[in-house]
Order: structure tokens, then C-alpha cells, then sequence
């Protein structure tokens, strides 16, 4: 079986847990991460020097083509990460809250219905 292939939007933060979790799976292997801060990128390149870094998420959704990605960022860029990962074929897991707004929700969740089978999934738990 070919290994999951996932990103993380949002390279700062609470994405260290994601990363952390998903390399305890054997079949499972980063692909690349997203941040605006270069210094960031940087730090995750030296850890995983096989992955793409980017700061423009459709660049490094296009060129890593992963499985997966972890919405990972604050709170207010939720929707659009989502919508441009779901727009690329990506099964999502976003961290809490999903959106800021009811409205963003819904645009959430009627791109993931208009793209078949693709699945939020629910945040990793910690403890």
C-alpha cells in the first residue's frame, strides 16, 4: 500500500501535535508545509528535508499532491485553507473552530459534498 500523503497549512503552533501524531503511523508521510513566515519553513525543511515548503498554499498543493491536509492556522484563514485544499482532491482535518462564521461553514461544507467522497475529519485528541 502506497503511504498517505499529507500537508500542514499552518506550520506554526499546534501543528508540531499533528505532525508528531501522524509520523507514529507507519503509512503515513509529510509532504510539504505551508506558513508565511519563512523562518518557519525553514525549521520544518531542516526536520524534513523530503518535504516541500511554501507559502502559497495552491503551489504547494499542485506540486505535493497529498491525500490530506491539516488546517492548521489561525482561526480566520480556516475557510479559505479548506476550500483550496477540498478544491485540490484533499481529505481535511481542520482544527477548531472550522470557520468563523456560519456562512464560511456552509461554503465549507457544500465544497466538500460537491467533491464525492472527500471527509473532514475530526481534530486529534490530545491525552
Amino acid at each position: 500500500m502506497k503511504p498517505l500523503r499529507y500537508v500542514i497549512l499552518g506550520a506554526g503552533g499546534i501543528s508540531n501535535f499533528h505532525v508528531s501524531e501522524y509520523n507514529k503511523q507507519p503509512d503515513v508521510t509529510v509532504v510539504g508545509f505551508l506558513d508565511i513566515n519563512t523562518d518557519t519553513l525553514k525549521r520544518w525543511k531542516g526536520r524534513f528535508p523530503q518535504a516541500e515548503v511554501h507559502t502559497n498554499v495552491r503551489r504547494l498543493l499542485g506540486k505535493t499532491r497529498p491525500n490530506f491536509a491539516s488546517v492548521c492556522t489561525p482561526n480566520h484563514v480556516h475557510c479559505s485553507l479548506t476550500l483550496d485544499a477540498l478544491a485540490a482532491g484533499c481529505h481535511v482535518m481542520c482544527e477548531k473552530p472550522m470557520a468563523m462564521t456560519l456562512d464560511q461553514a456552509e461554503s465549507m461544507e457544500r465544497a466538500r459534498r460537491s467533491r464525492g467522497g472527500l471527509q473532514f475529519c475530526r481534530p486529534i485528541r490530545r491525552g
